[in-house]
């Protein structure tokens, strides 16, 4: 016996039935976890458990230290004797886990020792920053490139200054148990670059997504504001970002990035620009989200040939944003609102079955609106102090309400000019201008 009184190592003996004392062999007991290639699994959690009539109890719990073995030596139970019976507590199951990983062995101990599990970790891409299963959060510091795969992460992607992350045809998979209980974050000094095309002929799109539908992860890609390194092409953006998160895809002082024919879907935003410049977002579909694309603060971007359909607000709205380009796009559901803006052009697009206004104009100057076909309930509304903009060319239909409003508040909509516009079915007014000073000249009105 040791000075506790345990066994610590002895012959098992008959007792007679009249003897009335009792035995428990008990030993010392620790755990080695390791991968497939033997390496020491630290912070695993490991549970040991005793065998009692078919059902387990737990002997202990405890964790991995940086040599893969437990922390303590942990005492456990090898049989109960006494009189009339014995009852023995082999085997022994051996649970250890680490992540997302987990194993599972049993284990006849009957002296003091240590046990081994074996955890099968899979390796996700190439690079020093690679992922593991036995990962939580992935920080990449270097360069990692990842093709055709499908990549279970349980925490967070931060992508630090210098390292570069490159996906082909490669599903982010996040571990999701609440709004923000992961994220993926492109720092200032990092490059992320998302295509399909993975390698082999496959041309699937990437794709990164939630675990669970009802959570929502954040994405951040912030920039120096010069040729920052982001792209994402022919992919798929999903449940990205919520009203107290990154709202959805949001590109923080980016500019001249590219993202182009990839789909933006059951998001908060679609994608939300903050002080963002000189960047294409180019032939995307945006369905089913708040907002389909916001624009804070951000100027001189190209927002093309993009599809909105079934988002629940604006399709595209820019807000304190200047000389964007708002063009070509097909906006199903909701429209466009430049708020606060200036020097916009918004031409050629077609906005049907909205629900509000095709164009809503607010406190915004110089904006040329040309060209665009406006099938939905309100067609054009300029509001409070907007002054300046041309409204040019464009094409009204079905509007159950006015064709072109111009309405004041506080403030006065002035020299406005409305020119060269055709409005037909409008249910109520045609032009409806409620203040003074503004131009109209060679419009078409048909009821």
């Amino acid at each position: 016996q040791d000075i506790h009184g345990y066994v610590l190592y002895a012959n098992r003996t008959t007792l007679n039935n009249t003897d009335f004392s009792n035995i428990t062999a008990r030993w010392y007991h620790k755990v080695n976890v390791t991968d497939q290639n033997k390496n020491a699994i630290s912070g695993a959690t490991v549970w040991v458990f005793r065998n009692e009539s078919s059902n387990w109890t737990q002997e202990y719990s405890d964790t991995t230290g940086v040599n893969g073995l437990t922390l303590n030596w942990n005492i456990i139970k090898e049989f109960f004797q006494n009189s009339t019976n014995i009852v023995s507590f082999t085997p022994h199951k051996i649970n250890a886990t680490v992540s997302a990983v987990s194993g599972q062995t049993y284990a006849v101990i009957n002296a003091t020792s240590i046990s081994n599990i074996t955890l099968t970790i899979a390796n996700y891409c190439t690079g020093a920053d690679r992922y593991s299963t036995n990962m939580t959060d992935w920080n990449i510091s270097s360069n990692v490139v990842c093709s055709n795969l499908i990549i279970p992460v349980n925490g967070n992607i931060t992508i630090k200054s210098g390292g570069n992350l490159t996906l082909y045809n490669t599903t982010i998979n996040f571990t999701m148990d609440a709004d923000g209980s992961n994220f993926i974050n492109k720092t200032a000094g990092g490059g992320l670059w998302i295509f399909g095309n993975g390698t082999g002929g496959n041309l699937s799109g990437s794709r990164i997504t939630s675990s669970n539908p009802d959570y929502s992860y954040n994405f951040w890609a912030y920039g120096m504001g010069s040729n920052d390194n982001f792209t994402v092409k022919d992919s798929k953006i999903e449940y990205a970002g919520y009203a107290n998160g990154s709202n959805g895809l949001q590109l923080y002082n980016i500019s001249n990035v590219l993202i182009n024919n990839t789909n933006f879907t059951n998001s908060y935003y679609g994608v939300y620009l903050v002080n963002s410049n000189y960047n294409n977002i180019t032939a995307n579909n945006i369905n089913n989200n708040s907002v389909g694309i916001y624009a804070s603060s951000s100027s001189y971007n190209i927002i093309s040939d993009n599809t909105a359909m079934n988002n629940s607000n604006y399709s595209i709205y820019a807000y304190s944003s200047n000389n964007n380009t708002i063009a070509s796009n097909r906006l199903v559901s909701y429209g466009i609102g430049i708020i606060s803006s200036g020097n916009n052009t918004v031409s050629s697009n077609i906005i049907q079955n909205s629900s509000g206004y095709g164009i809503y104009i607010e406190s915004s100057y110089k904006n040329i609106i040309k060209y665009n076909q406006i099938n939905i309930t309100s067609g054009i509304y300029i509001f409070s102090n907007s002054y300046d903009n041309s409204l040019n060319s464009n094409n009204i239909t079905l509007s159950t309400k006015d064709g072109i409003k111009i309405e004041p508040d506080s403030n006065k909509p002035v020299n406005n000019t409305i020119i060269d516009n055709l409005i037909i079915n409008s249910t109520e007014a045609g032009i409806r201008v409620l203040y003074g000073n503004n131009t109209l000249l060679s419009n078409e009105i048909y009821n």
